[in-house]
């Protein structure tokens, strides 16, 4: 259970902050969401281009800047074979950010109907590694330290995960670590800090299930998950 939680620590670390990235990006001060979604869509089809692959957004709504409604969004890899993520509903308010603090603070994160697909191929190199050398800055950067996060909902609703290194062969019997694939997650989670790479969170509820046969009806607790351990 430990390192399933784990590498869902990683993977759902990763995609709400490339996520959040791209909201960033279409972050635009205009008060339609007509509006709003057009330009979005335009900015899409730019990125498609940009890196080769396809990237759509259904909707987005941006209200005051501090809440953010994104529908339907989809970024395939880079031979267009396959899913990275598809979301159907991404939900954000932001509480704000404190630059005397130098922390980011929500009030809440909302995911819905989402596929998420974080997969290694047979030399070990992410295949969503073209996306983060397309943001990566070429300028060479002191290393800081990565910027506190607090959240104090966190909603997963239908979510679907595979996590696949294909440099590790499979796993006939049991739960195969390197090849999994958790359906129906839904998560209740209150309270969330994220600093230095470590994650504390009180969680209400959490289910799931996984390809092996394995069923997670309800966990209930306190987790503190980094990377020591």
């Amino acid at each position: 259970m430990t390192k399933i939680l784990k590498i869902f620590r990683q993977a759902l670390l990763g995609t709400l902050e490339w996520l959040l990235l791209f909201l960033i990006f279409f972050c635009f001060a205009l008060r339609s969401s007509t509006v709003q979604t057009f330009l979005a869509q335009k900015a899409t089809d730019f990125l498609s281009k940009e890196l080769n692959t396809r990237v759509s957004i259904g909707k987005l709504d941006i209200v005051f800047i501090d809440r953010v409604d994104l529908k339907d969004f989809l970024l395939m890899n880079q031979d267009q074979s396959d899913t990275i993520a598809n979301v159907g509903s991404l939900l954000v308010n932001i509480n704000g950010f404190s630059n005397f603090k130098n922390q980011l603070k929500v009030d809440g994160i909302t995911l819905e109907r989402g596929v998420v697909k974080i997969e290694k191929d047979t030399t070990g190199v992410m295949k969503l590694k073209f996306v983060l050398d397309y943001f990566k800055s070429d300028k060479k950067k002191k290393k800081k330290e990565a910027l506190p996060i607090f959240v104090d909902d966190l909603q997963l609703k239908d979510i679907r995960f595979h996590y696949n290194n294909f440099k590790s062969p499979t796993v006939q019997l049991g739960m195969d670590y390197q090849h999994l694939l958790l359906s129906n997650v839904n998560l209740d989670a209150r309270k969330i800090s994220m600093i230095d790479g470590a994650i504390v969170a009180n969680v209400r509820h959490l289910s799931a299930n996984e390809k092996c046969g394995f069923v997670l009806d309800h966990f209930q607790g306190k987790i503190n998950l980094s990377n020591k351990g």
